[in-house]
């Protein structure tokens, strides 16, 4: 009887595409996807986009996944075929997961953003654990770092006792001479992520961690398998707009110490203080 009822409720649809599957992992997918079929009591179906398919088709590929879904997640790469989807089916609920993107502009359309001014604190939290005062902290941003991103980021710092101003670098920045630890925006890693440098990163990125570098203590993803839990408890709330933090990984078995691991994931629980 429950897994009749079950299969007979509307799902959840989450779009990707290959590219995205192999970066994220299919057994990462997998526990997603039953974490939140038991969570909410629904099915929960990815929407898969081939390689070479243009907008036109993403609202094809979701009318096939389901003709009534509860609600649509789209990565912002879809936006555009979000919003040709929510123009054909206004009634179905439909919401870009966007990070620190500007909000696509359609009537209809949901769109949730990245809490990165708290992820940003969070990381300066970690990082002021990770490293000792005489030490440099690096930043290897991508274009969209924000002012206020930065500022979050040194209070996490100084709420850590860590009193240096952090170091904004480039991708092509050598840092085999220095010692510190890395924070590695999103963006082209650079290239001491593959050069052996000895140095622990702080990493936002969407890969399955398994496939970073040793050096990857700590991972920040908010792909929209990472944001869908909060981004459907919003929607089941009757919420219609919402920013969401990352989830994070604490990598314990790349770190020594055991009491900084437990640590770190105190920290990353951490809310932000505000004046």
């Amino acid at each position: 009887m429950g897994a009749g009822i079950f299969f007979s409720r509307s799902p959840v649809l989450v779009v990707t595409d290959p590219f995205f599957n192999a970066l994220y992992g299919r057994w990462r997918t997998w526990e997603k996807r039953l974490e939140l079929s038991f969570r909410f009591f629904r099915p929960v179906k990815p929407v898969s986009i081939g390689e070479n398919a243009d907008q036109d088709a993403v609202p094809f590929a979701v009318e096939a996944a389901s003709a009534r879904p509860f609600c649509v997640l789209f990565p912002f790469r879809y936006s555009e075929g979000a919003r040709r989807y929510v123009r054909q089916h206004p009634d179905i609920t439909a919401v870009v997961l966007g990070g620190r993107l500007a909000p696509p502009q359609e009537e209809g359309l949901l769109f949730f953003g990245t809490d990165t001014v708290l992820d940003m604190y969070r990381a300066g939290l970690c990082v002021a654990a990770f490293i000792q005062s005489e030490e440099e902290v690096f930043v290897f941003p991508d274009p969209f770092i924000t002012r206020a991103d930065r500022d979050a980021f040194l209070e996490g710092l100084r709420a850590g006792e860590y009193t240096k101003e952090p170091l904004y670098m480039n991708v092509y920045a050598d840092l085999s001479s220095r010692t510190g630890i890395s924070v590695v925006m999103t963006g082209t890693p650079p290239s001491f992520l593959t050069g052996g440098i000895k140095i622990p990163v702080v990493l936002f990125s969407w890969m399955d961690p398994a496939l970073s570098s040793q050096d990857v203590k700590l991972v920040f993803d908010d792909s929209p398998w990472a944001l869908a839990k909060e981004a459907i408890d919003i929607l089941v709330q009757g919420g219609k707009e919402g920013i969401i933090p990352s989830k994070i990984s604490v990598l314990g078995r790349r770190i020594q110490e055991k009491t900084l691991a437990t640590e770190l994931k105190n920290l990353i629980r951490q809310k932000q203080v505000t004046p």
